[in-house]
């Protein structure tokens, strides 16, 4: 993901509906009835997608707000996204 291409966006899966309360994102996928919950790091991100920024600005921006090394968040921002999309939540655009 991010090593070779930071550009790019993510967006949100068909059949998706989330709401924010608190600090914490509910999740729920129309198409399979499945519920998910965000909370810190992740409820960023999930926001952070649907402002349409590239994946390379949401790691510029939570790098700055936890004060943690971009290159830190690197792997666990793969594990999230490859997360979201296995369970339909978000799909890749490549630019």
């Amino acid at each position: 993901m991010c090593g070779s291409n930071c550009e790019m966006r993510l967006c949100y899966s068909c059949g998706i509906a989330w709401q924010q309360i608190d600090s914490t994102i509910y999740i729920s996928n129309e198409k399979n009835g499945e519920d998910y919950i965000l909370e810190n790091v992740s409820a960023l991100f999930w926001k952070a997608i649907g402002e349409q920024k590239s994946i390379q600005v949401i790691l510029e921006e939570i790098s700055a707000i936890y004060a943690v090394e971009q290159s830190e968040l690197r792997e666990d921002i793969q594990q999230l996204v490859d997360d979201l999309v296995m369970y339909n939540l978000i799909y890749v655009i490549e630019e």
